[in-house]
């Protein structure tokens, strides 16, 4: 047997670092990884696009998919799915979209929600 303890104690340096990379997560978690850059709502039904308009706008609008409305709503520079037919509301409980990329999608109902622009989408997640 060893006489080795286990878990070694961490070094002052290891502490520093573990809390700098806390602290570099909690900041681009609250106010993200990009500059939004989002110009353009994009609102597509059974794969052809319906509206096409500027982010700037404040407006609603339903728009009738398979199952029946969906409502739509921009205002303040962000857009989101206010109400749809579906069963599990999954496209209205993502909320706001923002950014470049950001996108609601209303499965059953065949309704997609995307934000277009001239900055790159940000990324969840990349793997190799």
């Amino acid at each position: 047997m060893s006489d080795r303890s286990w878990p070694a104690a961490p070094a002052p340096g290891d502490v520093g670092l573990i809390l700098l990379a806390l602290l570099a997560t909690a900041v681009l978690a609250f106010t993200g990884a990009d500059g939004q850059g989002a110009q353009r709502v994009v609102i597509d039904v059974e794969g052809v696009t319906r509206y096409d308009v500027s982010l700037d706008s404040q407006w609603t609008v339903t728009v009738d998919g398979l199952l029946g409305p969906s409502v739509v709503r921009v205002v303040g520079g962000r857009v989101r799915i206010e109400s749809a037919p579906c069963p599990g509301q999954i496209c209205v409980a993502r909320g706001w979209l923002r950014a470049v990329g950001d996108l609601a999608v209303c499965v059953p109902n065949h309704v997609v929600v995307h934000l277009t622009g001239d900055a790159p989408p940000r990324f969840d997640g990349i793997t190799q």
